[in-house]
């Protein structure tokens, strides 16, 4: 007879929280006990955004493995809402929508910007606001800047808002890309201004790490039954097109 040896060592009570961003880039998951807030979440990345969905129910199971626990110990979700992909806002709240739905509802869900949560984390390490860009087309983009950490602020952001004469950065801002946006990077450049890209390694894992911080604190009452609506900020290619 063939014993799991992850049967014999699993804990009588887990309270799982999974944290889900398809937002920023392919996908991310992070899955975390909170029974055990000091513990460190297990997290997985994949950068590309091909079959999401499939992706997102890999990571759960092999983070399920990983933690010796079982789907009916969901008790908390994590969700980026955005802004970012609309594919991916999408894609991450059809999912999440999925998983409370098979918890029998008991799982409760937190909605949260996991671009506003990576720029409050660089803010809260440095030394400066930080000023955190994420390009959506060659022209447009969001942005979203903290001071010391505190709750970001989220814009829709355009280059054209960089060309002018007055200045739409502050003096002392940490100007930080998430990816590469050429336009805006010129045009910054030709200002004095010397942005730094931040590796996408680094942005998965300090985004699981700033959900998880996120996520304890907030449990439980911060968490709620009804599910979360996506933040775009920007329309579409297709409803821009309408409109005009």
């Amino acid at each position: 007879m063939v014993v799991d040896a992850r049967q014999c060592f699993r804990p009588l009570s887990m309270s799982i929280c999974l944290l889900i961003d398809t937002t920023i880039q392919g996908v991310a998951v992070g899955m975390a006990d909170l029974t055990k807030p000091a513990m460190p979440p297990w997290h997985a990345f994949a950068p590309d955004n091909q079959d999401s969905l499939t992706t997102l129910n890999r990571m759960f199971d092999e983070g399920l493995a990983a933690m010796a626990a079982e789907r009916s110990m969901l008790a908390g979700v994590v969700i980026s809402v955005g802004p970012g992909s609309f594919t991916g806002i999408k894609v991450g709240l059809a999912y999440c929508y999925a998983a409370v739905r098979a918890s029998g509802s008991k799982a409760k869900v937190m909605g949260l910007s996991s671009l506003g949560i990576l720029a409050e984390r660089l803010a809260k390490t440095g030394d400066r606001p930080t000023r955190l860009f994420l390009p959506a087309t060659q022209t447009q983009g969001f942005s979203a800047r903290s001071v010391k950490g505190r709750k970001a602020e989220l814009q829709s952001t355009a280059v054209g808002d960089f060309s002018g004469q007055e200045p739409a950065l502050a003096p002392d801002d940490h100007v930080v890309f998430i990816k590469a946006w050429p336009a805006l990077h010129q045009v910054l450049v030709s200002k004095g201004v010397k942005p730094e890209v931040l590796p996408l390694s680094d942005v998965c894992e300090l985004t699981i790490y700033g959900m998880w911080e996120k996520a304890k604190s907030m449990w439980p009452n911060g968490f709620s039954s009804d599910l979360p609506q996506p933040l775009y900020l920007r329309k579409t290619a297709a409803e821009e097109r309408l409109e005009n």
